[in-house]
């Protein structure tokens, strides 16, 4: 422990692999090596715990330690650099540990924010370095490397860029050797940050933070980071306050954490339906919002929600060719009710089993905008990153935002901004609900569109207060379905062929009848078949997932349509005399009897068509 600091770093360098990686950023044709040096906070802390609360309390003097020890190496190499000034280390620690807050009387030099991006500013150009001499030739001034302006976190344009600074050696006006200087990107964007660590409260605050160049390609609207930086203060002169914003060292995507185990009230329940690839789904769907809704009730449209609910982080199968590259995978739901009350009460209780929910509201933007000063803003679509956006009522958007949905869902992507517009993909699924049109009228092509009638009266017996709470909690479904959202999957040729079969043989038939097929139809049941096999807790999707989702899906188009290709009766709501019927054994018999119908259509209008090769 009694070596100096930039030893004990030397060694972590040698541990951690971090010298071969110096060398490949060395571009000997700048003037400013840019340096970029990731550090595994935790490993380091466990290294030396000296070193790690350098970097984790004073960011500043670990960078000057850091290039210190990148100076002493590089001298030892085949590379040119003379000297400390060449060199501009930037160091990217990992994330550690949450910052609580941001106020006047405790800020921490490095911290760590949970959070999500709710607008940004426009991209703006920066000095990163540039090169100053002094017009005498004989001085040692006009060096290389005498006069090099580096810019530091915080600091202004103009603390770099200068027409006053003079020679440390004659004391003569330095001249700037333009063609040596280094142009950066930067951007200001509003920060909200989730602090979950106090117990008592729940605190949600926004911080200015400032992202620069390689770290832009990272961030986009309305997505969850976790972002490690470093806190700087400033005073306003015009009103003498202090004002704080948080500098980025480091950008992480961040998503909510996944439980290991399934909860013990769904154990038995997966463990006695484990043989049966169908009734999982159908159970979940009866157990869901006892005391608000009757069970039984809306019951095929919370089978598709829940499909939604559990959209993969990862793309399985080819994307719409519209979509965009990056988009998550997500099921995009409008329901059409003359029980619009009903409907957003289930709506709203479904989406409370994500881990957020952004609700929109007539006073936000749909899609997104801009403010004054070029500030971009997420709207609703991009504030539910990775889980759900609850529209409401589609009715009630503006002609403008009706045209940027219709794009949004087209695309998978938004678009924001007027003269230099940006785009971002959409991470979210979209749910919203609205009254059945007297004429039918175009409208954004939502993945599926589920027209679903009010319940027949005494078709249940009354909710009683109380009744239903221990059948599934709420809490244990919402960790269930989180953690079948994480299944990686893998689509079976089987599932494929059946789907495609499907798709070929009903897009010849409803063509020329006014209700033709959709043309995302096979890329929509490749996600829901997907998506049941992950509420099966399954890595394959088989053909037993794809008949599950082409008949939610056949059924939605029946209901839009009044026409349905298979011989189909859609079940809306299961009554308690029928409850037998739809629920364990009695939903495996009515689904072999669907697909076998399905199979027949197929081998009908596709001559040798097969799902599985003997």
């Amino acid at each position: 422990m009694n070596e100096p600091p930039h030893c004990r770093l030397y060694n972590w360098f040698i541990q951690s692999n971090l010298i071969q990686d110096l060398y490949k950023q060395i571009d000997e044709t700048l003037a400013v090596q840019r340096l970029i040096i990731p550090v595994d906070t935790s490993a380091l802390l466990e290294f030396d715990s000296h070193l790690g609360n350098c970097l984790v309390g004073n960011y500043f003097r670990f960078c000057e330690i850091t290039k210190e020890v990148c100076f002493e190496v590089l001298q030892c190499s085949e590379f040119q650099i003379a000297s400390m000034n060449q060199l501009s280390c930037i160091v990217k620690p990992s994330p550690l540990l949450p910052m609580k807050a941001i106020n006047q009387e405790v800020v921490c030099p490095l911290v760590c924010l949970w959070g999500r991006v709710q607008s940004m500013g426009d991209v703006e150009q920066y000095t990163r370095s540039t090169r100053y001499r002094c017009a005498r030739e004989e001085c040692l001034g006009a060096g290389d490397t005498a006069h090099i302006r580096v810019h530091v976190p915080g600091s202004l344009e103009s603390q770099t860029v200068r027409s006053d600074l003079k020679c440390q050696f004659c004391g003569d006006i330095l001249y700037e050797e333009r063609s040596s200087r280094q142009i950066g990107t930067r951007r200001s964007i509003m920060f909200e940050v989730d602090d979950k660590s106090q117990e008592r409260y729940y605190v949600k605050s926004l911080v200015n933070v400032t992202v620069k160049d390689e770290l832009l390609d990272v961030i986009y609207l309305g997505a969850k980071f976790m972002m490690v930086g470093v806190t700087i203060s400033s005073i306003n002169r015009e009103d003498c306050t202090m004002q704080y914003f948080v500098n980025a060292v480091n950008v992480v995507p961040w998503s909510s954490p996944t439980p290991h185990l399934i909860p013990r009230s769904l154990r038995e329940i997966y463990k006695t339906r484990e043989g049966s690839p169908w009734q999982v789904l159908s159970l979940l769907a009866y157990c869901i919002c006892p005391t608000i809704l009757p069970q039984g009730s809306y019951h095929s449209l919370k089978q598709i929600l829940i499909l939604s609910l559990v959209g993969g982080r990862e793309l399985t199968f080819k994307a719409p060719p519209s979509a965009h590259p990056h988009a998550t995978p997500a099921l995009h739901v409008l329901v059409r009710s003359g029980d619009t009350s009903g409907v957003c009460t289930l709506l709203q209780h479904m989406a409370s089993l994500a881990s957020y929910t952004a609700l929109h509201s007539v006073i936000q933007d749909s899609v997104g905008g801009v403010r004054s000063g070029d500030e971009l803003y997420a709207g609703s679509a991009l504030r539910g990153a990775d889980n759900v956006t609850l529209l409401g009522d589609t009715a009630l958007l503006k002609k403008e935002e009706v045209t940027m949905l219709k794009t949004a869902l087209e695309r998978r992507a938004v678009v924001v901004g007027k003269k230099q517009s940006e785009i971002f993909p959409l991470h979210c699924s979209l749910w919203g609900y609205t009254h059945p049109p007297l004429k039918e009228a175009p409208s954004p092509p939502w993945d599926i569109i589920y027209t679903v009638s009010q319940p027949a009266e005494g078709l249940f017996h009354a909710v009683i207060e109380g009744e239903g709470d221990d059948l599934l909690p709420m809490s244990d479904l919402a960790l269930y379905l989180r953690l079948a959202a994480d299944q990686t999957v893998q689509i079976d040729p089987s599932c494929t062929k059946l789907i495609d079969g499907y798709c070929q043989a009903a897009k010849s038939v409803r063509y020329g009848s006014g209700c033709e097929m959709p043309v995302s139809a096979a890329s929509t049941l490749h996600l829901m078949s997907a998506n049941h096999a992950r509420v099966n807790l399954r890595q394959q999707v088989l053909d037993v997932d794809a008949v599950v989702a082409i008949k939610l899906y056949e059924e939605s188009l029946f209901l839009t349509h009044r026409y349905s290709t298979v011989d189909l009766t859609p079940v809306q709501h299961i009554g308690v005399g029928d409850m037998e019927k739809y629920l364990d054994g009695g939903i495996d018999e009515m689904i072999e009897s669907f697909y076998g119908r399905l199979v027949t259509f197929c081998t009908t209008h596709i001559p040798g068509f097969t799902v599985n090769e003997e």
